[in-house]
C-alpha cells in the first residue's frame, strides 16, 4: 500500500518512517537517488496518515508526503491555501510515488514483507 499525495506541496518528498515498512522506504530512497531528486526520511510526531492501520495487520505500507517543518501551521488551518503549494514539490512527490508504484507492481507479492 502506498499512500500520500494529499500532503505533497510544502517541501521535498519524504517517507514517514514511523509507520512505513523499512523495505518500502529503502526502495523509495533508491528510486529517488536514481531519479536524482531530494528525498528525506523521518517521523511526524503530531500527525497521522491513512496508511497507519496497515502495519498492524502486517500489510506493507509506505506513507509519502511533501511536508515542511511548518506543516502544522498550514495544513487544515486558515493558512491552507493554494498559494502555499509549491507545484514542483507536488510534481516530484507524485513522480516518486509513480516510480515506487511501478516497482511494487512488478515485484513478487512478498517482496516488501
Amino acid at each position: 500500500m502506498i499512500t500520500g499525495g494529499a500532503s505533497f506541496g510544502l517541501g521535498i518528498a519524504q517517507a514517514e518512517t514511523g509507520i512505513s515498512g523499512k523495505k518500502l522506504v529503502a526502495r523509495a530512497a533508491e528510486i529517488a537517488k536514481r531519479m536524482q531528486m531530494p528525498f528525506q526520511m523521518g517521523t511526524i510526531r503530531e500527525g497521522d496518515t491513512d496508511s497507519s492501520s496497515f502495519p498492524a495487520r502486517k500489510i506493507p505500507a509506505i506513507a509519502l508526503h511533501g511536508l515542511s517543518n511548518e506543516w502544522s501551521q498550514v495544513l487544515h488551518t486558515h493558512e491552507d491555501k493554494v498559494s502555499k503549494v509549491n507545484p514542483m514539490s507536488v510534481f516530484m512527490g507524485y513522480r516518486l510515488a509513480l516510480g515506487l508504484f511501478g516497482e511494487v507492481e512488478n515485484s513478487p507479492c512478498d517482496a516488501f514483507r
